[in-house]
């Protein structure tokens, strides 16, 4: 018998202290910081909020591509 069902959700966007420790830069947060300055200065800007001062929310799926991005473009 089925009571309830669960319906997954992907998370979308992440507090910034669970976004360095998702892409596993917990260890390294001025790597991160100076990531997040050029993150949010780019064209994925849109991934960027910050509802209040103590507050950065970063939308998980632009950071990545972002990375990606960013990786493409290491070597030109």
């Amino acid at each position: 018998m089925e009571i309830t069902k669960v319906t997954t959700i992907p998370q979308k966007w992440m507090e910034k202290s669970h976004a360095m420790k998702y892409f596993g830069l917990d260890e390294r947060k001025p790597y991160f910081q100076s990531l997040l300055k050029e993150f949010k200065n780019s064209e994925f800007a849109d991934g960027y909020l910050s509802p209040t001062y103590k507050v950065v929310l970063i939308d998980i799926d632009m950071f990545e591509e972002f990375l990606r991005n960013r990786e493409e473009r290491k070597f030109r």
